[in-house]
């Protein structure tokens, strides 16, 4: 089901009466300010999780090979529909399909794990978690961005967007804010290291958020 969803999600055919029911557009400014932010965390073996048509991996592998940076980067992403328009647009760029649940990767593997505009879609946290602890090298770092449900913005959307934000066929199930994030992913083996607005409305509030995890603990 999750497969056939974002299949649906990739190729536009989604009910379109609630809010962010397209994949997210990342401009140019956008790769630059996420890049510079996160880039002292971006280890030699690099996984992106989620990373439907590998528009933010292949971007930010771009800008880690013209700073010299020696690395290994995959596209992982469970809709084959998202991994045929990857890899027409980035022939080199290394795509692997896999369910976050459950990813088909050695224990101990990657130095940074990228979760881009992911976690909000996931039904099971607590084993996309357990998954991303696995996989992760000890003291490797695990960076995310998500939509931030702070409190000002809860008031609002309740007040006036409801139905457009939690309209039955969102495609976010899930919603984080800095306390949350911070507090289930705690629970699996992660210390937050850095945290930042991703966007504002008006300078008064975040739109989203960018944070840095790194792994301290091995989840049995």
């Amino acid at each position: 089901m999750s497969q056939s969803f974002y299949d649906r999600y990739w190729t536009g055919e989604t009910d379109k009466k609630g809010t962010l029911n397209n994949p997210p557009v990342f401009n140019q400014e956008q790769f630059e300010e996420l890049f510079n932010l996160v880039k002292k965390y971006l280890g030699k073996n690099i996984l992106d999780v989620g990373a439907g048509d590998g528009s933010m991996t292949f971007h930010l592998s771009e800008k880690l090979r013209k700073d010299g940076h020696q690395h290994q980067i995959m596209a992982s992403e469970i809709s084959p529909e998202a991994i045929k328009s990857g890899k027409k647009k980035f022939p080199n760029l290394k795509f692997h399909r896999d369910d976050l649940g459950n990813l088909s990767f050695p224990n101990n593997e990657f130095d940074t794990l990228l979760a881009i505009e992911v976690i909000e879609h996931i039904l099971d946290v607590r084993q996309m978690f357990l998954e991303f602890n696995r996989v992760l090298k000890k003291k490797g770092y695990l960076i995310v961005t998500t939509t931030d449900f702070n409190f000002p913005k809860q008031m609002i959307i309740a007040s006036l967007f409801w139905n457009k934000f939690f309209y039955p066929t969102n495609p976010h199930i899930r919603f984080f804010n800095k306390k949350t994030l911070t507090s289930v992913l705690n629970d699996y083996g992660f210390k937050l290291i850095n945290h930042w607005w991703n966007g504002s409305y008006f300078g008064l509030m975040p739109k989203g958020q960018i944070a840095i995890f790194q792994k301290i603990k091995t989840m049995k």
